[in-house]
Formats: C-alpha cells, sequence, structure tokens
C-alpha cells in the first residue's frame, strides 16, 4: 500500500494512494501488526501443519516405500483418499473383503477392520492406519 505525504510531518494530510480524496484510513495495514513479514512468517508456521494434516502428500511419501503395492481404503476423507490416488498415480479402491492381498489405508479408531491384518505403521498427524489384509 502506497502512502502519499501531503503536508506535514505528523501524518496529518497523508492519503492512500487509490482512496478517493478526502478518505483517510484509520490506520495502514503494517501499523496494525498485519505487514508483509507478518503473513510470510504465518504462512511459514502455518504451512507445514496444514500440509501435514489436510493434504495426503505427505502419507503417499510414507508409502512410496511400497511403489507397486495394490491399495484399498476405508472410511477415509473424500479429500484424502482422492489426493492418495493423485500423489501415488494409482486408483484407489474401496475395502472390500476377499479382493486379495493390498495395503489398507484406515483411521486407527475404525470399528470396520478386518480381524486378519498385519500392522505396517501409521501416519500420525490424521491417526491413520496402514496395514496388509490377505483377503
Amino acid at each position: 500500500m502506497k502512502t502519499i505525504a501531503l503536508k506535514g510531518s505528523s501524518g496529518e494530510g497523508r492519503r492512500v494512494a487509490g482512496l478517493p480524496s478526502g478518505v483517510t484510513p484509520c490506520a495502514s495495514p503494517s501499523s496494525v501488526g498485519f505487514g508483509n513479514a507478518s503473513v510470510i512468517k504465518f504462512i511459514k508456521v502455518a504451512a507445514p501443519i496444514v500440509d501435514e494434516t489436510q493434504s495426503a502428500r505427505p502419507l503417499a511419501q510414507q508409502l512410496a516405500a511400497y511403489p507397486k503395492a495394490p491399495m484399498a481404503v476405508l472410511g477415509l476423507h473424500r479429500g484424502i483418499e482422492y489426493g492418495l490416488g493423485f500423489y501415488r498415480n494409482q486408483q484407489m479402491e474401496a475395502y472390500r473383503p476377499g479382493a486379495g492381498r493390498r495395503l489398507l489405508i484406515a483411521p486407527m479408531d475404525s470399528v470396520s477392520l478386518p480381524r486378519e491384518k498385519i500392522f505396517v505403521g501409521e501416519y500420525g498427524p490424521t491417526r491413520l492406519g496402514i496395514w496388509w489384509v490377505e483377503r
């Protein structure tokens, strides 16, 4: 935001470029803590948290150890399910018993998990579990 000083040194007579004459802002964005540095700091702090909890990218990176494994999902949020398919470039199938050996991704507290499963790991920020299922 560009400020133009019209008269005086105490800030009297200042106006913001782009505003009609006679309109004076009561505070500039930098004077209330919304300057460029504050926005950049907020993004640097918030972006990793948002990425870990709202994006499937970190989960897909964790699953990179299983590059060709067929996958099934059970009870995932739609955004995570589609994002996982995108980042892995692989179709995510809904879990159904009898579909064969595959990795199952589901919430850790899911009550619909099959009895016969082998725990592989957990993606902590969203409490998603990863299991091998045979049937």
